[in-house]
């Protein structure tokens, strides 16, 4: 619980955030990485994938 916290502090102070999944792409990276891009821009990030 405490690598959730930490994860989440950084994502709160951080402005720009890239996510980077693996150059052979599966349904179920994918998916989760454009889940996370529309939460991240929700929140009002600069995102790049």
């Amino acid at each position: 619980m405490e690598d959730f916290g930490q994860a989440k502090n950084l994502i709160e102070r951080s402005r720009t955030i890239l996510i980077l999944p693996p150059q052979e792409i599966d349904g179920d990276t994918l998916a989760s990485s454009l889940a996370l891009f529309s939460t991240l821009k929700k929140m009002g990030k600069t995102v790049n994938v």
